[in-house]
C-alpha cells in the first residue's frame, strides 16, 4: 500500500511529503479497534459500579495495549519514513525524525 504522508512536528506545520508504505497498518487498525472496545467496556464497568481494583486492572491492560500499538507504529515509521529519508540522503533529518518519534512514544 503506497501512501503519501505529510508529517509535522506537533505544531501542525508539515515538514515534508514522501511516498512510503506502512505494511503493519491493518494490524494497527485492528489493535486500535480492540482498544476502543476495551475502553467502552471499562466505561461500562464504572457505570455499573464494578470493583475499583478490577477497573484499574483493565485500565493497565489498555495502557499496555496502547504502548504496544505505538511500538508497531514506530517500527513502521522507522522502516518506511526513516529509511526513505536516509535513502534520499536526508540522514540528519532521518535521525532527528526518529528521535522525535521515539521520544513521543517513550515519554
Amino acid at each position: 500500500m503506497l501512501v503519501l504522508a505529510e508529517h509535522d512536528h506537533g505544531d501542525g506545520t508539515p515538514t515534508h511529503d514522501h511516498p512510503h508504505t506502512h505494511r503493519r497498518r491493518p494490524q494497527v487498525i485492528a489493535r486500535l479497534a480492540r482498544i476502543e472496545g476495551h475502553i467502552r467496556s471499562i466505561r461500562q464497568m464504572v457505570e455499573s459500579d464494578r470493583d475499583c481494583s478490577e477497573v484499574l486492572i483493565q485500565i493497565a491492560a489498555v495502557r499496555s495495549a496502547i504502548q504496544n500499538a505505538g511500538k508497531v507504529i514506530l517500527e513502521d515509521h522507522f522502516e518506511s519514513c526513516i529509511v526513505s529519508a536516509a535513502a534520499r540522503g536526508d540522514h540528519d533529518e532521518a535521525i532527528e525524525e526518529f528521535k522525535e518519534a521515539f521520544s513521543k512514544l517513550v515519554y
